[in-house]
């Protein structure tokens, strides 16, 4: 895939994820720290990329393994995941709350209208 992969927020605003990984290659990750991530699990085949999950958080090898053990419908769905640093968490957050309220996650209940 291509990097970067460009999504739209509810308000228009663009996120671009510059580090798309393979899922499987995620235990495997360095991580810088003093950062944050929103991160974007998706399914990506010749037709069609599908948005399965999107979060946000300081820590990304204890939350990736969070889904590993908790959320297997995320991960089996997913073949890989778009990351964006983000270096004011406060930022991140709202622009968390903004990809999911203007992109159709499969799992992302919280905002699916």
């Amino acid at each position: 895939m291509k990097s970067p992969f460009i999504l739209y927020g509810k308000s228009g605003k663009k996120y671009e994820f510059h580090s798309i990984y393979p899922i499987s290659t995620l235990p495997n990750l360095k991580f810088q720290e003093d950062f944050g991530i929103i991160y974007v699990y998706l399914h990506i085949d010749s037709n069609n990329i599908r948005l399965i999950y999107c979060g946000k958080d300081e820590n990304p090898p204890k939350r990736f393994r969070a889904h590993e053990e908790n959320d297997k419908n995320i991960i089996s769905k997913s073949n890989f995941v778009a990351i964006c640093h983000y270096l004011y968490l406060k930022e991140m957050e709202n622009d968390e709350i903004d990809l999911i309220k203007g992109n159709p996650f499969e799992e992302n209940i919280q905002y699916n209208s």
